[in-house]
């Protein structure tokens, strides 16, 4: 991420707005894709995390 603020991401996940990304991270010799957002709704912090095998270059 170029210009990434720390500041900036807690400003606007405090605001409500969702912010994630993905990812490919190899483990075992397998690649997964990895997928994360964090979102702020009613004072709780809500997360997502998803991640699946990835074979043949097909998710």
């Amino acid at each position: 991420m170029n210009n990434f603020s720390i500041e900036h991401l807690i400003s606007v996940i405090e605001k409500g707005k969702v912010r994630g990304f993905d990812e490919v991270k190899e483990i075992d010799g397998e690649c997964y894709l990895f997928q994360y957002a964090l979102k702020k709704k009613n004072g709780l912090y809500n997360t997502y995390l998803f991640y699946i095998i990835e074979k043949d270059g097909n998710y």
